[in-house]
């Protein structure tokens, strides 16, 4: 027996939402349209309520209790404006509303299939069974940093610290900015990679090419620091790809905004004309939490569609700290919160520390934290890859076709590369593990 999800297609923007949140949990589904084949469905959604389509919803299936008409369960009005960036909602926030709505979702189909003695079947989150993935970002704003600056003494004013730092600064000429290879290092020790995100110009003494091939050598990933008016103006962001492409000797995948500028739908369109894969720059970076509320990888929406690009959701940012005047114990108790919402849901946790400030002698507390999350994700056994390799994991992911079926009790499921999760009416999960590697 089939175990697919039958999802009718309506033609409207409220199919995709539907589709995007069952890609979120790993629904295998199948779009029923109006001239499809005739075909059984354990459970048959719909987006919206109308006649013909409810009428192709019951066709498809064997009773009427199998048909689940969304809008009565999801709160589409909510979800569609989150994933369209259209919510100005500046706080530290942690509600993840578009993740409870797809629980409402899941609980729903779960519950129809349950009353029938049927499991439901679906695409575990990331590689390996892990429980989160993790993606430690780095954006270099500037590759030096002066110890007098206010934000080193408002970590310490210890006048011996001050002292220590100024003298290094002045007498030993030490760079408290560049920490690239120190970083690199550290990441690796951990069994990790990172992805940093470059400006194209930076003044002064320039040390973008001897970063870059510090990274690529060691497969960190490097990316794009948009800046200028690149989130407005597709030949802007055209002339930045260019000289990326000339320096860094590769074709920029993924961005994040400098300073986090961007025009909701604008930005994420110019990215996707521009052959951009991911961004990474929906945060406020006054406060902690996900803008979006969804703490996964998402395609976001304009007025009329999904749009080609996805969108890596930052959760944690070390200037956000500072902004907040957090001291060390503040900072850890918030990237303790962050790690445990994305647990809940087994989402993406997407931290941003900058170069300036993972320095131990000027930023302990801001260094500090990123070695808590480095030993967090190592103890927990979280999936840390590049951002790219985690959003294309991601659209791999959605794109994959596990065909669940059940056969003499038994759930059978088309070898693929994804851990597959078999959830029963009894509280009995079984897992079926990925057969090959992507």
């Amino acid at each position: 027996m089939d175990l697919t999800i039958g999802v009718v297609s309506q033609g409207s923007i409220y199919d995709e939402i539907l589709c995007e949140m069952l890609d979120h949990q790993g629904v295998a589904y199948r779009v029923i349209g109006p001239g499809g084949e005739p075909h059984k469905y354990p459970v048959v959604l719909l987006s919206k309520n109308s006649e013909e389509p409810y009428s192709r919803a019951l066709r498809s299936c064997d009773t009427e209790s199998s048909v689940i008409v969304a809008e009565k369960v999801v709160a589409f009005d909510v979800v569609l404006p989150l994933l369209s960036g259209t919510v100005a909602d500046r706080r530290d926030n942690f509600d993840l509303a578009v993740n409870k709505e797809e629980e409402k979702l899941l609980s729903a189909v779960r519950a129809r299939l349950f009353g029938v003695n049927l499991p439901l079947v679906r695409k575990w989150y990331w590689p390996g069974a892990a429980k989160v993935c993790c993606v430690f970002t780095h954006d270099i704003d500037w590759f030096d940093y002066s110890p007098f600056h206010k934000q080193v003494v408002r970590e310490s004013s210890n006048p011996f610290r001050l002292l220590r730092l100024a003298f290094d600064a002045v007498v030993r000429k030490r760079d408290y900015g560049w920490n690239i290879p120190e970083t690199t290092s550290l990441e690796q020790e951990y069994g990790f990679k990172a992805t940093t995100f470059f400006q194209m110009s930076y003044p002064g003494k320039d040390l973008l090419e001897k970063s870059a091939e510090i990274l690529k050598k060691h497969s960190f990933e490097v990316g794009l620091h948009g800046a200028q008016t690149s989130q407005k103006d597709p030949e802007s962001l055209s002339q930045e790809m260019a000289v990326f492409r000339k320096r860094i000797g590769l074709e920029p995948k993924g961005l994040r905004y400098h300073i986090l500028k961007f025009e909701v739908p604008h930005s994420w369109e110019i990215e996707a004309a521009a052959g951009i894969e991911y961004d990474a720059t929906f945060y406020y970076n006054r406060f902690f939490g996900f803008r979006s509320g969804t703490c996964f990888p998402y395609r976001p929406f304009s007025q009329s569609s999904r749009l080609p690009i996805l969108e890596l959701p930052t959760g944690y940012m070390d200037w956000t700290s500072l902004h907040q005047k957090q001291g060390a114990r503040e900072q850890l108790e918030t990237l303790e919160k962050t790690r445990k919402v994305v647990e809940g849901y087994h989402g993406v946790l997407v931290a941003n520390f900058h170069n300036t400030y993972l320095n131990r002698a000027t930023f302990p507390s801001v260094y500090g934290t990123f070695r808590a999350l480095l030993e967090a994700a190592k103890t927990e056994g979280y999936w840390v890859p590049t951002a790219l390799e985690c959003a294309r994991w991601w659209q791999h992911r959605a794109l994959t076709q596990i065909n669940p079926r059940l056969e003499s009790g038994q759930v059978l499921c088309t070898p693929s590369s994804i851990d597959v999760t078999v959830e029963r009416e009894n509280g009995e999960r079984q897992t079926i593990a990925a057969s090959q590697v992507p």
